[in-house]
């Protein structure tokens, strides 16, 4: 639940756990699944789209609405 009220009206908000996490590991998460794993292969990167990705940080949305994700990090929700 969120509790910012009228203040986060309009807003635009990054919601993501604290775990930083690369393209690749994303991918190794999602394949370990049972649902996903049969039915997908590991991607290949390139040079430029890599494995990296980006990193947020998403403390002033957790601030601003008073919120913590349901899963700590994305490997716990793929489990």
């Amino acid at each position: 639940t969120m509790e910012a009220g009228d203040k986060a009206k309009g807003q635009v908000f990054l919601g993501s756990d604290d775990q930083p996490i690369t393209r690749q590991e994303i991918c190794e998460a999602a394949i370990r699944h049972p649902f996903y794993g049969s039915k997908f292969q590991m991607p290949t990167f390139t040079a430029q789209f890599g494995p990296k990705g980006k990193r947020y940080d998403n403390s002033a949305t957790r601030d601003a609405l008073q919120w913590q994700p349901k899963y700590p990090t994305f490997t716990k929700f793929m489990e």
